[in-house]
C-alpha cells in the first residue's frame, strides 16, 4: 500500500525538517516539488529520497564550500611551481 500525500508530508517533516514540500507526492519513486525553508530555493528530488535525508542541493554545496575552506580550489601550474619551490627549492617541475 502507497502513501497519501498527506502520509508523506508528515513523515518528510519528521525525518528533513528544513525541506517543505510544494508538489503533490504520487509515490516514493516520483519526483516531488520541494523548498528549502533555510535559503528558500525550490527544487525536484525523487520522493524516497527526502526521506533519506537528501538535503537541498544549493546550502550541500555551499556548506562544502564552507567546511573544505578553498580546499577542492584547483592549482595552475604557476602556483603548484611556486608552492613547491617554498617547500622546496631542490626540486625541478619536468611537466
Amino acid at each position: 500500500m502507497s502513501k497519501t500525500h498527506e502520509q508523506f508530508k508528515c513523515e518528510l517533516e519528521l525525518k528533513n525538517p528544513l525541506v517543505i514540500i510544494i508538489g503533490k507526492y504520487t509515490k516514493a519513486t516520483d519526483y516531488v516539488k520541494v523548498k528549502c525553508s533555510r535559503c528558500n530555493n525550490i527544487w525536484e528530488a525523487k520522493a524516497y529520497s527526502l526521506l533519506q535525508g537528501r538535503a537541498c542541493p544549493k546550502c550541500r554545496v555551499i556548506r562544502g564550500i564552507e567546511n573544505n575552506k578553498g580546499k577542492t580550489h584547483k592549482k595552475t601550474h604557476d602556483e603548484f611551481q611556486k608552492e613547491l619551490k617554498q617547500i622546496n627549492n631542490g626540486i625541478t617541475l619536468l611537466s
